[in-house]
């Protein structure tokens, strides 16, 4: 699924034949694959309308200085402008971006990540999901599956308990609801899938119980 990102403007301007031009990207000469990615470009002395922008990975679409680029892969993009004439295309100028997978959103309990956490918070939640709070992110992506440890004074209370999806199963349920303050909580194998329907491990989660 494509998505938007919008984060602060990366500005490269650049001359070429003493034509001044710009395209401002939204992250550092960084493009993400799986996203849309905004980018506005102008050039000095000429019509939005003039100019004609063309990519060699992925897809650019718009028009007059605004433009989406889409890749679904790829480790650079390269942006040729041309301008319009009466006799055809003539090239302005080019500029390469990276092109780079969206980081993964961690995973995450509630509003909590890792550390200690209130036994009746920790009884409260339904199961885990991945950050909302990720800037590369409108939602989380789903989890798929993970595993549940309890440990009590050194020894497995509960020892690698299967999951299936974000939501606590049955068995998951019954371990919590025997966690008493002082144990350590571990969801760990916290498998997701990213949106290109690729699969990904998430960073475990370790949990100290408190009252």
């Amino acid at each position: 699924m494509k998505k938007l990102l919008v984060l602060g403007l990366y500005l490269a301007s650049l001359s070429c034949r003493g034509q001044l031009y710009s395209i401002a990207s939204n992250f550092n000469k960084v493009l993400y694959a799986g996203i849309e990615n905004p980018l506005t470009i102008t050039v000095q002395n000429i019509s939005p309308k003039s100019v004609i922008a063309k990519t060699d990975n992925g897809t650019l679409t718009g028009e007059n200085g605004h433009y989406v680029f889409y890749t679904d892969t790829g480790d650079v993009a390269h942006i040729t402008l041309y301008k319009k004439t009466a006799t055809g295309e003539v090239k302005m100028g080019m500029n390469s971006f990276r092109v780079r997978q969206l980081p993964d959103p961690p995973a995450q309990l509630g509003s909590y990540f890792s550390g200690p956490i209130p036994l009746d918070y920790l009884r409260s939640q339904a199961g885990l999901r991945t950050g909302h709070e990720s800037i590369y992110y409108r939602r989380g992506i789903p989890i798929v599956s993970y595993t549940l440890n309890v440990i009590r004074n050194g020894n497995f209370v509960f020892k690698e308990v299967k999951n299936e999806g974000a939501a606590f199963g049955e068995q998951v349920q019954t371990a919590l609801r025997k966690v008493l303050p002082g144990d350590s909580v571990v969801f760990n194998n916290i498998l997701a899938k990213r949106d290109d329907s690729t699969l990904t491990i998430l960073s475990p989660l370790t949990f100290t119980i408190k009252n």
